[in-house]
């Protein structure tokens, strides 16, 4: 998430109204600590003259150079208001989360409220220019789309939409209230606010809903999202594959992220090993303090962008992981690597790409891993890789609720109703229902892009660094829309009747590049839980406690021997580690019984036939129990009918009081019972 990323987070693109490009001066090399957070007195009065002075110069005839001469000024000045206004929001934001500040609250507060004042005044001085007698001359420059969005600059501050947000944040953050008041609360708080929406909508934009006015200037409308949050829906099984496929084979166990901030910073040096040009904006980033980070707080990443000095900052809040730092720091080089003009002013949202750099940035990161997390690099990919494709999956259904939300006639009780349904009875924490209407769509359009970006790259290096570069330097005064962006990138857009196939496609040369799995292999997975041409009969020679080797007959998959519990239960017999083995059919559980002597079934030592069956089609391998405690233990397939597990599992997680030991001369694996 970013904040303001364009001085503004409503208007992003630009106005050119002079044949040159005007680009800032970048003083970068000004510490954070001493740059201005606070407008000055003089600031202040110099944007109120600015203000004046080009609506003096519109009233006089024939003044087209001085219009653009004093237009020029007001842009300079909205951009390093605008950048002081970020500024403060950051210093907010790290109060927020008990970060030093050399400011208070009310400071902090107050210097965002002035900027946020002046910016004001400015995009109506602007707005005014259209109601002039250079009104045509402004339009053409501007364009239809960027005309459009500065016809639709708000003259006053809409108080019912703050409103709105102050009774929301009461509700959740009221102590006094249980959780079915409060989801009670927020479905009459969300019909008014839909309410009150669709007739802004009408009255202002003569559309019939607010989400239509909310899609307005992208290029495509609320019916295409509809259509493309299927196609997410349909891709979600795909993804569903591989992650059954990977959890068991690869994420075995909890993914454990947890670094200081501190340790967080130091390990973003990788970076400058995807590119050199990115270590430098690392190695800037830390030598200006430019990243904060916190465990107080709630669970928060954000990029502030200070587009007057050229860079931005990182925000990141509640114990703060790994991926989120990538994720922003992909925000963070896109702040820093383009050129800033003040051109990007005033003009229609093409936010559908903005969370791409941070998309693709996770993914090319994926190559860096061994240097972040060791040898234990295959499970954090397989686990960082499935929450990016889930994280939009997950969105895409938010933004079908905001869809459904808007297309339908509710009550308080029937909203309540459906939306307790469907997210459970604390709905109402989902705050982007409230305060962030239209926001959802944004980040499954991005990954469209980012997978087939990042396919490339697996082919080509260096041809998906250039296409990665030629998104990140798009100039965001264009006029162009999603679908026309795309289009001039090569890629396929999400609303494309072909966007599944290339989706499906980018990810199974993901999946097949990093784990050496198609999608054949995990749809079988899928369907069986085990692949059943990775499963095959082997034999084991086994020591128990230094006696004579047995012969002890398995199953291999992917490199790990599973044995049959009851074969396990044999050899251990009148060893201080035998146990009892009691399968209870009705519930699928197989329960080991410490010391109790083992009762055999005649069964036990066979040889394996070949593999006929594999799977879970029994959920008895979900279910293993000590002593009729759960266990947890899920590393476990079912073959042929037979519960079988991974030895070393069953010692390194003290199911079993045994260690295990291998002596690689005489191919034996040695049993030492404790």
């Amino acid at each position: 998430m970013k904040i303001s990323r364009k001085i503004t987070a409503v208007l992003t693109a630009a106005a050119v109204i002079c044949s040159y490009v005007n680009v800032f001066a970048a003083p970068k090399d000004i510490p954070y600590s001493e740059r201005v957070f606070v407008p000055s007195d003089e600031k202040t009065a110099e944007v109120n003259s600015a203000v004046d002075a080009f609506k003096k110069a519109l009233e006089k005839e024939n003044n087209w150079d001085g219009v653009t001469e004093e237009y020029n000024k007001l842009l300079d000045l909205y951009v390093e208001t605008g950048t002081i206004n970020n500024l403060a929001n950051t210093e907010v934001i790290k109060l927020n989360c008990l970060m030093d500040s050399t400011y208070t609250p009310d400071e902090a507060s107050a210097s965002a409220d002035a900027t946020s004042r002046l910016a004001k005044d400015m995009r109506l001085a602007v707005k005014s220019a259209l109601s002039s007698a250079y009104a045509e001359r402004f339009k053409e420059y501007w364009g239809e789309r960027r005309s459009a969005a500065i016809e639709n600059i708000t003259d006053t501050y809409d108080p019912t939409r703050s409103d709105f947000n102050k009774r929301y944040y009461e509700i959740v953050n009221n102590p006094n209230t249980s959780v079915s008041e409060k989801s009670g609360q927020a479905a009459s708080l969300l019909v008014e606010i839909v309410e009150y929406g669709n007739k802004v909508a009408k009255e202002q934009y003569g559309m019939n809903r607010y989400i239509d006015r909310i899609y307005n200037g992208t290029g495509y409308t609320a019916e295409d999202a509809a259509h493309f949050i299927d196609t997410m829906q349909e891709y979600s099984n795909y993804v569903n594959k591989f992650r059954n496929y990977l959890s068991r084979e690869v994420v075995t166990e909890t993914v454990d992220e947890s670094f200081s901030p501190e340790e967080l910073e130091k390990k973003l040096a990788f970076v400058g090993k995807i590119d050199t040009k990115m270590g430098d904006a690392y190695k800037h980033m830390v030598e200006n303090g430019l990243f904060f980070a916190s465990e107080n707080g709630n669970q928060s990443g954000q990029t502030a962008y200070y587009m007057f000095y050229g860079d931005g900052a990182i925000i990141l809040s509640g114990k703060p992981s790994m991926r989120a730092a990538i994720h922003e720091f992909g925000h963070y080089f896109s702040s820093v690597t383009e050129d800033i003009s003040k051109e990007s002013c005033f003009a229609p949202n093409n936010g559908e790409f903005a969370e791409f750099d941070s998309q693709i940035f996770e993914l090319l990161a994926l190559d860096c891993y061994g240097d972040i997390y060791g040898a234990d690099a295959d499970k954090y990919i397989a686990e960082n890789l499935l929450v990016l494709l889930n994280s939009a999956i997950y969105a895409s259904a938010s933004a079908m609720t905001e869809l459904l939300i808007y297309f339908g006639e509710w009550n308080a009780d029937t909203l309540r109703a459906a939306m307790e349904n469907v997210y459970g009875s604390e709905w109402y924490l989902n705050n982007q229902l409230f305060t962030q209407i239209g926001n959802s769509i944004r980040y499954p359009l991005a990954l469209v892009d980012a997978l087939q970006v990042f396919d490339l790259y697996l082919k080509d290096k260096e041809a998906g660094y250039e296409k990665y570069y030629e998104i990140m330097s798009t100039d965001e005064s264009t006029d162009e829309t999603y679908n026309e962006l795309n289009k001039r990138y090569g890629l396929v857009g999400a609303f494309d009747e072909n966007a599944l196939e290339v989706m499906t496609k980018a990810t199974n040369n993901i999946f097949e590049h990093y784990f050496g799995i198609d999608y054949g292999t995990a749809l079988d997975y899928f369907e069986n839980k085990t692949y059943l041409g990775n499963v095959f009969p082997t034999s084991q020679k086994v020591s128990v406690n230094g006696n004579a080797p047995v012969t002890l007959y398995a199953y291999n998959s992917s490199g790990h021997n599973y044995i049959r519990i009851r074969d396990l239960a044999v050899l251990l017999a009148g060893t201080s580690a035998e146990f009892g083995v009691d399968w209870d059919e009705k519930t699928f559980t197989v329960n080991i019984l410490s010391g109790v002597k083992y009762a055999p079934t005649g069964t036990e030592m066979s040889s394996i036939p070949q593999v006929e069956t594999a799977g879970m089609k029994s959920s008895g391998t979900a279910h293993l129990t000590l002593d009729g405690q759960e266990t947890g233990y899920a590393s476990a397939i079912f073959v042929n009918g037979w519960n079988c597990y991974r030895l070393r599992g069953l010692s390194e997680n003290n199911i079993l009081p045994i260690d295990i030991d291998y002596d690689a001369q005489t191919n034996t694996v040695l049993i030492t019972t404790r």
